[in-house]
């Protein structure tokens, strides 16, 4: 996930949980059943009902779409495309050097709802 993000965890509609890189965060409740979205304040992901049986443990992964290993390939990928095209003077190199960004760009602002990613796993 990325470490820029200040993620924070709506449980049914009322409380809000932040959280924290690496930490684990325990939410009591009494219902069978929560309802949760997980929000940075632009991105948010879609409504999920999480069924939990009575003194079990439900554990939630959190992710992003890009994660810290695609941004910094895309950042040296950029490095190296500019290096090229500044050196070399070609124009597809100008161009390529853009494709990282662009693709950045189009993953946070155009797919939203998809930007982030929960996954549940009972135990």
């Amino acid at each position: 996930m990325l470490r820029f993000l200040d993620l924070r965890v709506v449980i049914n509609e009322r409380s809000i949980y932040p959280l924290l890189q690496q930490e684990a965060l325990y939410i009591p409740s009494h219902q069978q059943v929560l309802t949760l979205v997980v929000t940075d304040g632009f991105h948010i992901t879609p409504r999920l009902e999480v069924p939990l049986p009575a003194g079990k443990v439900c554990r939630l992964y959190v992710g992003c779409r890009i994660d810290n290993e695609q941004l910094l390939i895309g950042l040296l990928s950029t490095i190296l495309f500019y290096c090229t095209a500044l050196f070399s003077g070609w124009l597809w190199a100008r161009v390529i050097t853009l494709m990282p960004l662009l693709y950045g760009l189009y993953q946070y602002y155009f797919r939203r709802s998809q930007f982030l990613t929960v996954r549940i796993q009972q135990g």
